[in-house]
């Protein structure tokens, strides 16, 4: 963890670093700059996740809030959905596609790289290849009688395929956006980051990583926050598994010498073989 290079910069929230990124109402569209000092090399792939902390995507009556039927692009009856997704599956008359709590709070702040400009950030391939098989549009795609996602999130989602390979939307539009995908992946913890895209470039110590930040995701007694981070084979920087092992090797270390001296001081005395039974 320690050889691990991470910068990260709460720009919304309690605890914002910075004021002019905040915002009062969902999807406003505020446009801001998130600026990176990088003073310490950063080998590619550097890995750019934005986190949220106070959001409880592992509620339960959130987690269920989905149909995934509906999501594989199957035809499902308005009364499965009504079941499923509760007062999340209409919008007016029109029948929310996808339906749920977790679709439907997705999160639509958008990254843009801008300096400097010979990095790009590549948001393509950002999902896990088995998430990517459960996400499909429907056959009617596109069908007024439906609120589409593109609808609901329209600077995040487009409705068709980019032709663009380092695009979220290179395997398709709607529900097949990989930023969507990887959304859909419930968080256990209140806390957690989710992979926006990666910078496949070595960036050299002295950079200035500029950042773009058009926020449209409003938070109330939350934080945003924009992280950017190199990763090795255990992942990303996490001091808590290696202080953890230390803490039981103390508490084992303690333990042996507490038995060592209640033997030296307090022996256990020895049975006699006299007393030894064999039939």
């Amino acid at each position: 963890s320690n050889q691990i290079v991470e910068y990260k910069i709460v720009y919304d929230g309690e605890k914002a670093e910075m004021q002019n990124c905040k915002i009062k109402t969902n999807n406003e569209g505020k446009l801001c700059t998130i600026t990176f000092n990088i003073d310490k090399e950063m080998k590619a792939p550097v890995n750019v996740y934005y986190e949220l902390k106070g959001f409880y995507q592992n509620h339960r009556l959130y987690v269920n809030s989905r149909d995934d039927n509906q999501l594989r692009g199957e035809e499902v009856d308005l009364s499965t959905l009504k079941s499923n997704c509760g007062n999340k599956t209409m919008d007016g008359d029109r029948i929310l596609n996808p339906c749920g709590s977790v679709a439907n709070s997705l999160f639509n702040d958008i990254y843009t790289l801008v300096s400097p400009m010979t990095l790009t950030l590549n948001e393509s391939h950002i999902a896990w290849k088995y998430d990517l098989e459960k996400f499909k549009n429907p056959s009617n795609y596109g069908d007024p009688s439906y609120k589409w996602l593109y609808e609901s999130y329209p600077d995040l989602i487009p409705k068709e395929k980019s032709e663009d390979s380092a695009s979220a939307s290179f395997n398709g539009g709607g529900v097949q956006n990989e930023h969507f995908i990887v959304w859909m992946r419930a968080a256990a913890l209140p806390r957690f980051r989710k992979l926006y895209g990666r910078i496949e470039r070595d960036i050299p110590a002295g950079t200035q990583l500029e950042f773009q930040v058009k926020a449209n995701f409003f938070v109330n007694n939350m934080e945003k926050a924009l992280v950017v981070t190199t990763t090795n084979w255990l992942g990303g920087r996490n001091l808590f598994l290696g202080w953890s092992y230390v803490g039981v090797g103390v508490f084992c270390l303690l333990f042996a010498i507490a038995f060592i001296v209640k033997q030296l001081t307090c022996p256990r005395k020895l049975g006699d073989v006299k007393y030894l039974k064999t039939e």
